[in-house]
């Protein structure tokens, strides 16, 4: 496909994804890294498949427009330290989804949060501190955006 139309095609499996609880900064990472293993692998085809690594960079950029990358590390962070070193090695990066949740909804994507929330507040599946947090974090990341909005 020609850059532009493979952008909209990109464009359009993150809303789907993320909808569906996986948020964009997964298919964000999932292209960087395909990118540079398909250029170790076929290192010829470097031009073909630099429109990946173009692909993974606008949706960094768009991502980080919404919440500075140094913001979004420290509520992953946060979060992390927030429900222990067990939980966080266990279930890694769940902070990183969070926030990533709420981005992807500030582009627009309506149910991103909710996608990733229903799953991560089952108290079947996790303890209240856990629970708290990500209640927490979503808020957090939420009112970040509504303070930068208002600078």
């Amino acid at each position: 496909l020609d850059p532009q139309s493979m952008q909209k095609q990109i464009e359009w499996l993150g809303r789907v994804l993320s909808t569906r609880g996986m948020p964009m900064i997964m298919l964000e990472r999932t292209l960087k890294f395909l990118h540079e293993e398909l250029v170790k692998a076929e290192p010829a085809q470097k031009t073909t498949y630099d429109k990946l690594a173009k692909a993974a960079e606008l949706l960094k950029k768009r991502r980080t427009i919404i919440m500075p990358e140094n913001e979004f590390e420290a509520l992953s962070r946060e979060f992390d330290q927030a429900v222990g070193s067990k939980l966080a090695e266990k279930y890694m990066n769940t902070g990183k989804l969070l926030v990533s949740s709420v981005i992807d909804e500030k582009i627009g994507i309506t149910g991103a949060v909710a996608a990733l929330q229903g799953w991560l507040t089952d108290s079947d599946r996790f303890p209240e501190n856990w629970i708290e947090t990500v209640n927490g974090t979503i808020k957090k990341a939420n009112y970040f955006w509504f303070f930068l909005k208002s600078l």
